[in-house]
């Protein structure tokens, strides 16, 4: 249950590519970024 605001992004490929570099950074990046506006979430890499 969504019980926030939600952002859609479209990334070219599909379940498999999405899991491989270079697009795997990408999904990473737009989570940080999403992560990043809610209180009390920290984004660091954590190792």
């Amino acid at each position: 249950m969504l019980a926030g605001p939600a952002s859609i992004r479209r990334i070219p490929g599909d379940h498999r590519t999405v899991l491989r570099q270079p697009l795997l950074a990408e999904v990473v990046a737009g989570l940080r970024v999403d992560l990043a506006a809610v209180p009390g979430v920290d984004t660091g890499n954590g190792g």
